[in-house]
């Protein structure tokens, strides 16, 4: 057990030296199809926060791809992945915004958050808005994924929700990765 903690800090600090000279994530197949490797993209593509990436990797967490997925994406702690359909920057980053929320105690479901979601969803003017503004989890997903992709636009379009996100994604911290970890012992 220890050794696999020591080893996603190695890990994450690889990471996060590979994410400050150029290097981010992206999605690329493997010979078995099946995870997300690290590759050289242009500096205007979307990027996750060094934090993000390094709470998410020290934690074991991976992308697989399942071409039979019943959703474009599912988020699972017990199995430590986000599950996509297909590799869509998109996809993934909602995804992530499960993984923050998660992260966070449950920032997607705070008193504070659902009045913001209440207030702002009918601004949400992005693709499959019935089902990103049917409850709060999905909306502060989504809304993770475009703070990453555009956060300029996000502030501009829905700037209680912009700075809700910006404020967790900030705020990210070591002990956060260490709550997750022992609240959710059972699924290490």
């Amino acid at each position: 057990m220890m050794f696999k903690r020591t080893l996603r800090v190695l890990i994450t600090m690889i990471l996060t030296l590979a994410l400050t000279t150029g290097l981010v994530l992206a999605m690329t197949e493997d010979a078995n199809a099946a995870t997300v490797s690290m590759k050289t993209i242009p500096s205007t593509s979307a990027k996750a926060d060094s934090r993000v990436v390094n709470a998410f990797v020290e934690l074991g967490f991976s992308v697989k791809y399942n071409k039979n997925l019943g959703y474009a994406g599912v988020f699972s702690v017990a199995d430590h992945v986000i599950y996509l359909k297909s590799k869509n920057k998109t996809h993934a980053l909602h995804e992530m915004g499960h993984f923050v929320s998660r992260l966070q105690n449950g920032a997607d479901e705070t008193s504070e958050f659902v009045k913001i979601y209440k207030s702002e969803k009918k601004k949400y003017n992005g693709t499959q808005k019935s089902y990103i503004t049917k409850n709060s989890k999905e909306y502060f997903a989504q809304s993770f994924a475009e703070y990453t992709q555009n956060p300029s636009k996000l502030q501009k379009s829905r700037p209680k929700t912009y700075k809700y996100v910006k404020a967790q994604v900030d705020t990210i911290e070591q002990q956060d990765v260490d709550n997750m970890y022992s609240a959710y012992g059972w699924a290490w």
